[in-house]
């Protein structure tokens, strides 16, 4: 072997040393950003778990709030023909126009 092979030999095992600590400092890279990541979809999962039951909350809570309006708007409507002129007798009038008692 003449000296320029032996010194190229010589440095192979420092080459490969060194391409082995690359490959293992890649790894690493990549295992970290795998962690990542997987730390941002459980976070992600997580968000989306707690405004799927917000979601869920609100709905309930408009549909009890629709049923509150149409029950008001019923009372609304009976209280409307109630009142109506129509349906009013002459003692109701008579009633209506009366003064309270504190005058």
């Amino acid at each position: 072997m003449n000296r320029g092979n032996a010194e190229k030999a010589d440095l192979m095992p420092h080459a490969h040393n060194r391409n082995h600590n690359l490959a293992h400092k890649r790894e690493m890279i990549l295992n970290t950003e795998d962690s990542r990541i997987e730390e941002r979809m459980i976070e992600l999962e997580m968000k989306v778990t707690y405004q799927d039951g917000t979601i869920e909350d609100l709905n309930e809570t408009v549909t009890r709030l629709q049923l509150e309006v149409q029950r008001i708007e019923r009372t609304v409507e009976q209280l409307k023909l109630k009142l109506s002129p129509t349906s009013l007798t002459g003692a109701d009038i008579n009633i209506a126009n009366e003064k309270p008692p504190h005058y």
